[in-house]
């Protein structure tokens, strides 16, 4: 009986379950599902179906890597609940009425998600964060601060590649009823009325409006909108540049290049692209990325991603790098030019163009010019032009092969005459015609005081607490494409990177520059320890994370005053004051200094490995150093002691915004803007135009002239490892710290020119580039990688420059007869640099050219007189 019994409980569970038409309805309901295993194992990287920074939904939430987002969607709920102006208990109401079938939206939910009320606010939360971020994205001004590091607008710029790429994922879905139930809930732009909702969220989407059907969650609406027509990405989208014209490109319809002082001077005017020296070596590389990194996460504009993404469209092949190494833009130490080429091209990935940065602004000058010069003809033009670099580079590569092919050309072409008038003697020819949510089971009652209630920030004290930070952590998924970019290799400042084992030899070197500080002083530790003490607060709020252990104030303190001790001796020492140390110190000792001075500058410039100035201006006000300065003019001591200009306006954040501020000095606002960039051309392409390049005296002074001759004005750029680190962290900070984006627009700017190991050439010929990396092509591939990323700025000087080449490249490619003339004049030069270099190779040449002549005289006559027999 037992048997039969279990029997029939079996059948039952079996047979009785579901009804078929239960099991349609539960198979339609069904949207978000897992990956099979065995389909993630057939992926090349096991990053292709699961999200890299933010999680949506139940199947990844909680992953470590993805908790920093959580604090975001915390905040953006706040905000998008203040705006309804309804309390968050009647958003839970709603949603728990439609969880039922939010549920079944999910193939597999584990069993945590059995909590209603855990459910629900998983729900809340990243609806809000979808709707807050991409609404935002399409242009509706929203009540964040403009230094939000998300929900801003260039916060939102900055994160849409990445936020959209894990939108988009399967596993990482919410379902539309949930976005759809918020929006009616929330009653959002009451000017649709509620059966319109669907519209109003296909505008936030900018999907197209005449997608039929609603889609079941976004990758649903995506794969519909594929199908239809999708409506035009917003203003900063129309920014990226996808056909920007090389330097060479550039240069074949007459664009020139020259040297402009500065970054903040990059322009295209009258057929010329400005563009400032870049010294590339393998210290450049690394400071390279960390402005570019500092840039995306310090501020708002994006000058130095900018100027990356126009250096890495211009600089596409060797051709193009050395045009800008003949105009002195590129100083080119690497091994190759292919290296400069390649360099630009891994900097100039994920890189954020800026249409309000110079750099920006000379790509989409530059970029039209090309275009409206660029004709059949013009295309034309280029193929006869590389037909014949090739039979010059296989042909005339030296004399005698030289020699060789014009003799056979003469040869053939007098047996044709003879040959003609030997058949004409005989018969007559014929005519040939893209904080976690609180997860341990709170009610939502306690959910709600947590997200609502409390000590939460309001829109000021956020504005306020933006402003303050200045100080950031890179992501890990920008940190693994470059893994010693963004870390200190020597010494550690500031508590991000303290302890770590191989900095730690250097700590015994610090605690002996405090020492030696403190004794000059002539005043106590305790003195200093509660001198820095009032300054505290002030200093925790300039970084963006603080580990647990850094909130022992006196630990924390004790950091701060050594690492700040260490970087002002260091510092003093370099700039030439004479110091209390032993002539053997290994580091304090003026050529200690010296020696170290390359590898401690690279830190002292990371992002990541930074002191606030509060800090180094407290310990010099407490130790009143160089007492001849008042105190007020703590700032100039400082500036002196770092070597940087005493006319930069106002106080950085710390040591790597003074060395951003130190670039672009001088320069002015301009906010004449020209249109976005699409086809930069490179530095060859511009040279291939007649544009020169020419060094200008800093970043501030990048410009485009073409008055008189086109000359694109670039500041001297020295590209090795170190800097190369350096602009990465400049440009993370840019991105974050600032609301202009000189240094991004430069880096794209940079980027453009530098897209061969000709490119970078052309700029190392200028002297705009000193590159001590090991070839050319290191550059390229560098300024590719500083690129990426970057936000291009149509207001810094880069912008314009990159913009003023780029339409004097396009007019240039109207005419024909430049295009001639460079080809001659290139042929002449060439001549001149292979044939005439010695009295050898030009006796040879002057004899085969007279042999030449007397063979055509001797051919001339013999037609004369078959003439006169007939």
């Amino acid at each position: 009986m037992s048997d039969n019994g279990a029997s029939d409980e079996w059948v039952r569970e079996v047979m009785g379950e579901h009804q078929v038409e239960e099991e349609e309805e539960m198979w339609r309901r069904l949207s978000i599902y897992p990956i099979p295993k065995f389909i993630k194992d057939k992926s090349k990287t096991n990053d292709d179906y699961d999200p890299l920074y933010v999680s949506i939904g139940p199947y990844h939430h909680g992953k470590p890597h993805l908790e920093p987002m959580e604090v975001h969607k915390r905040r953006a709920l706040r905000h998008f609940v203040r705006r309804s102006r309804k309390p968050l208990e009647c958003f839970v109401d709603g949603m728990k009425r439609e969880e039922k079938k939010l549920r079944e939206s999910y193939e597999h939910l584990d069993e945590k998600w059995c909590d209603s009320d855990k459910f629900v606010q998983l729900i809340i939360a990243d609806g809000c964060f979808i709707l807050e971020f991409m609404d935002i994205i399409s242009g509706t001004p929203k009540d964040y601060s403009n230094k939000d590091p998300v929900f801003s607008y260039y916060g939102a710029i900055i994160h849409y590649n990445f936020v959209m790429r894990d939108l988009l994922l399967l596993e990482n879905q919410l379902p539309y009823l949930a976005l759809k139930t918020l929006l009616i809930l929330a009653e959002v732009r009451q000017e649709f009325p509620g059966e319109n909702v669907d519209d109003t969220f296909l505008q936030m989407m900018m999907f197209s409006s005449t997608i039929a059907g609603n889609g079941s969650h976004m990758l649903d609406f995506y794969m519909k909108g594929l199908l239809h027509e999708r409506k035009g990405d917003p203003d900063h989208t129309a920014a990226i540049i996808e056909e920007t014209p090389s330097a060479s490109q550039l240069n074949s319809v007459g664009v020139k290049f020259k040297t402009s002082p500065s970054f903040a001077d990059i322009e295209f005017k009258d057929a010329t692209l400005h563009l400032p020296t870049l010294n590339i070596n393998d210290y450049t590389v690394s400071t390279f990325r960390n402005l570019k990194a500092f840039e995306l996460r310090g501020a708002i504009r994006r000058d130095f991603n900018s100027y990356l993404y126009l250096m890495a469209k211009l600089l596409q092949s060797v051709k193009d790098v050395a045009l800008l190494k003949e105009a002195k833009i590129i100083n080119n130490y690497l091994d190759s030019d292919e290296q400069v080429v390649r360099l630009m091209k891994e900097m100039a990935e994920d890189t954020v163009m800026d249409r309000n940065c110079k750099s920006s602004v000379a790509v989409g000058d530059m970029t039209r010019y090309y275009r409206e010069h660029r004709r059949w003809w013009s295309d034309y033009k280029i193929a006869v032009y590389d037909s014949f670099s090739y039979l010059n580079h296989h042909y005339f590569s030296n004399t005698w092969s030289a020699i060789s092919v014009a003799a056979a050309a003469v040869l053939l072409g007098l047996t044709f005459i003879q040959t003609v008038y030997t058949v004409k003697s005989a018969w007559p020819l014929s005519k040939q015609g893209i904080i976690h949510v609180q997860t341990s089971g709170a009610s939502n009652d306690e959910w709600m005081i947590d997200v609502m209630g409390g000590d939460h920030l309001s829109t000021d004290d956020e504005e306020e607490m933006w402003r303050r930070q200045s100080i950031y952590r890179i992501p890990n998924f920008i940190k693994d494409r470059s893994k010693n970019t963004y870390d200190p290799m020597l010494v550690s400042i500031g508590p991000y990177h303290h302890g770590k084992p191989h900095l730690m030899p250097m700590e015994e070197h610090k605690r002996r520059a405090l020492r030696h500080f403190l004794t000059r002083s002539r005043k106590s530790l305790e003195y200093f320890l509660d001198g820095m003490k009032r300054e505290e607060k002030g200093l925790r709020e300039s970084y963006e994370y603080l580990d647990e252990k850094w909130r022992d104030s006196d630990k924390f303190v004790r950091l701060i005053i050594t690492d700040g001790c260490f970087i002002l001796e260091f510092m003093d020492i370099i700039s030439g004051t004479p110091k209390d140390y032993s002539d053997k110190d290994p580091i304090f000792s003026y050529y200690g200094a010296i020696i170290h001075y390359n590898f401690v500058m690279r830190d002292l410039l990371l992002l990541e490995n930074q002191l606030p100035y509060l800090a180094l201006k407290k310990l010099l006000t407490l130790a009143e150093v160089r007492q001849e300065f008042p105190d007020e003019n703590v700032d100039a001591t400082f500036l002196q002691m770092m070597m940087f200009p005493s006319s930069i306006t106002g106080t950085g954040s710390h040591m790597l915004d003074f060395y951003m501020k130190g670039l672009f000095h001088g320069r002015k606002d301009d906010s004449d803007t020209a249109a976005i960039i699409e086809e930069t051309p490179s530095a060859s392409q511009l040279n291939r135009v007649g544009v020169k390049f020419k060094t200008s005296p800093n970043f501030a002074d990048i410009e485009f002239k073409d008055d008189v001759g086109a000359t694109l004005h670039l500041p001297t750029l020295n590209i090795n490892d170190y800097t190369v680190s350096t602009f990465h962290n400049l440009k993370a900070f840019e991105l974050r710290g600032t609301i202009r984006r000189d240094f991004n627009s430069y880096l794209c700017l940079m980027a453009k020119l530098l897209q061969s190991v000709k490119d970078v050439a052309l700029l190392k010929e200028a002297r705009i580039i000193n590159n001590y990396l090991d070839s050319d092509e290191q550059v390229v591939g560098l300024l590719k990688e500083l690129a990426k990323d970057t936000v291009l700025d149509r207001q810094c000087k880069s912008s314009k420059a990159q913009a003023d080449m780029t339409l004097h490249y396009r007019e240039s490619m109207k005419h024909w007869r430049n295009g001639v003339k460079m080809i001659v004049a290139e042929w002449f030069s060439y001549l001149k640099q292979n044939y005439f270099r010695n009295p050898w190779s030009a006796i040879s040449v002057v004899a085969g050219a007279v042999l030449l002549g007397l063979t055509v005289i001797q051919t001339v006559y013999s037609i004369k007189s078959y003439a006169k027999q007939k």
